[in-house]
């Protein structure tokens, strides 16, 4: 008999899959309802431009739309012209209510495609 060893987790887009030459910031997700280790994922492909750089990082805060900071250890390693994927766990219990993506490209001629998304493990799980 198989165990889907995702029945109790939630699977959130913090970014959305984008083309875009521009930061992007995240809406942040509530993060009640959650407990343990959360995983989150980077997906990027092929960029463009002089210099391509691509900085994700997780932020967090107590309201919804403001007061964002960093995680602690929720940056993803700098991505550049090569496609990757990369995944972090945070322990959920750790972060303030809202957790949001921020995307940060600083070469203006680069373009990346993009993605970021988490699988959530549920309180009592």
């Amino acid at each position: 008999m198989a165990i889907n060893s995702y029945q109790n987790n939630s699977f959130v887009s913090l970014i959305d899959p984008v083309s875009t030459g521009a930061s992007t910031t995240g809406t942040g997700i509530d993060t009640i309802g959650y407990n343990g280790l959360g995983s989150f994922v980077l997906q990027h492909g092929t960029a463009t431009g002089t210099t391509p750089e691509l900085n994700v990082k997780l932020q967090h805060s107590t309201a919804l739309g403001s007061g964002y900071t960093d995680v602690t250890n929720g940056a993803f390693t700098q991505a550049t012209a090569v496609a990757g994927i990369e995944a972090l766990e945070v322990d959920m219990n750790s972060v303030k209510r809202y957790v949001r993506a921020y995307a940060g490209i600083p070469d203006a001629t680069s373009v990346f495609k993009f993605g970021v998304s988490a699988v959530l493990p549920n309180k009592g799980q």
